[in-house]
Formats: C-alpha cells, sequence, structure tokens
C-alpha cells in the first residue's frame, strides 16, 4: 500500500515526550506496530521538534496568529493546505470533531476517521444530534475508546449500523520485553529500578497455575498434616489457578 494516512492531532496536543497528551500516546503505541506505519504521517504543532516522540514522517504545522481567526481554524486550513501537498487518501483526526466538519466543508476529497478519546457531548462539533448525524453520514468510521464514549455519542440519537462505529480496548497480554520496559526510565536512559523489577515479578508469579496449586498444598496441608499428601492432582485446591493479583491468570 503507497497510499498516504495523515493524522491530526488536536492543536494543544503536542507529538512530544514532554507534553504528549492521550492522544499523542494512542497513536504512538498504535502506529508502532501497524502494517502501514510508512506510510502513516502524524501532523501536529510544537516548537520543540528536538523532543519529538517519533521525527520519521512527521508534518509540524505552522502558522501565524490572527486577531480575526481562532488558532484552531487556522491549524486546519494550514493542514488542508498541507493535504493538497501530500494528497491524504485517509485522514484519520483524532478528539476533534470540529476538525471534521471543517474538512467536510472545504470538500476535502479523503476518507474521514474520527476517534473519540472523551465525552462526545463536551466537543465542539459533536454536541447537538445534528452535528453527530453528520458525523455518522460523512466518516468512513468513528471509534470510541471505550463504551461509556460510544453510549455518549448515541444519547438522544437511533442507533445504527455497526458498520461505521467501532470501540478499541487495549487488550493487556503478558510479554517479557514489555514487562522489561517497566522496569526501567527511558527519558534518562537505561535506569534500572529494582524495587518495581522485584514487585512486578512476584505479582506475575503468583498468577502462575503451579504456584497456586503450591500454595494450596501449603496451605491446607499446614491445617491437616497428611490429608493432603497423596491423591491432590495439578489444577485441584481452592486456589489452583485462581488470581492472586491484578491482571488475570497467566495464560501458557
Amino acid at each position: 500500500m503507497n497510499k498516504k494516512i495523515g493524522v491530526l492531532l488536536p492543536f494543544k496536543d503536542h507529538f512530544t515526550y514532554s507534553k504528549a497528551g492521550s492522544a499523542s500516546i494512542w497513536i504512538k503505541d498504535f502506529n508502532r506496530k501497524s502494517l502501514y506505519k510508512k506510510n502513516i504521517y502524524v501532523c501536529g504543532n510544537t516548537d520543540n521538534l528536538k523532543d519529538l516522540i517519533e521525527k520519521k514522517n512527521y508534518l509540524n504545522i505552522n502558522f501565524s496568529d490572527s486577531n480575526f481567526q481562532s488558532k484552531n481554524k487556522l491549524y486546519i486550513d494550514e493542514f488542508i493546505k498541507l493535504n493538497l501537498k501530500y494528497k491524504f487518501k485517509l485522514i484519520e483526526v483524532h478528539n476533534r470533531p470540529s476538525y471534521i466538519h471543517r474538512l467536510i466543508k472545504k470538500e476535502i476529497n479523503s476518507k474521514l476517521v474520527l476517534i473519540f478519546h472523551n465525552n462526545p457531548l463536551n466537543l465542539g462539533g459533536s454536541r447537538t444530534v445534528e452535528e453527530r448525524n453528520i458525523l455518522i453520514d460523512k466518516c468512513e468510521k468513528l471509534i470510541f475508546v471505550s463504551n461509556w464514549v460510544k453510549e455518549k455519542f448515541f444519547e438522544g440519537l437511533e442507533k445504527k449500523g455497526d458498520t461505521k462505529k467501532e470501540k478499541i480496548m487495549a487488550k493487556k497480554k503478558f510479554n517479557w520485553k514489555t514487562e522489561l520496559k517497566t522496569w526501567t526510565k527511558p527519558s534518562r536512559g537505561f535506569v534500572p529500578t529494582p524495587g518495581r523489577a522485584i514487585y512486578s515479578l512476584a505479582k506475575t508469579a503468583f498468577r502462575h497455575p503451579y504456584l497456586s496449586i503450591a500454595a494450596t498444598l501449603a496451605v491446607k496441608g499446614a491445617a491437616k498434616p497428611g490429608k493432603y499428601s497423596k491423591g491432590l492432582k495439578f489444577g485441584q485446591g481452592n486456589l489452583a489457578g485462581k488470581v492472586w493479583s491484578r491482571g488475570g491468570k497467566w495464560y501458557l
């Protein structure tokens, strides 16, 4: 796929380590494993280009202040000029339905995707039923980061088919590489944090079903010596395979 994808951040959400908002963090995490990451261009505004999360394929939107127009309008209009140059096949807008309305008004010939991170009823461009109906009709996809956000969007609306709305939930899966990253502080280089590492290992260990079984035997054996020395198979016992901490069972 050689078609370009433009990702538009909210004006005040900087794609930097020091000032990243929820949208920037979401983009960083999801783009990292995207099959199309080479074709994704993140568009935002920052005066600290040295602190960018990802410098490759980042497009900074610069504009001059005006007393007659809001910064958000100037920002989106500069993005429209950028789109003329890059000809994005798909434009992904985060948490700013008002940007979508502006793109529709300017008759942008790109597929539009809108991702809601917060309550749509508190965001300009999706407060009224009419505005939300326009978003449903004009957007290729509406994505909600939680069920609650989705339900707020459809308040007062008759729910349409599921073809244009999706819910994305972060699926937590244990991974040693990911776990190791939580033991360090990337902003200061590789700085071990032994306390966090010990806690994390202990928490993970007690999710393992075999250790849960061992604990079951120890507890019952202490209460009634000899009774549980024979016949107890793996998977039996009150504690076997149960969750000893948050995060769910360990699945092998």
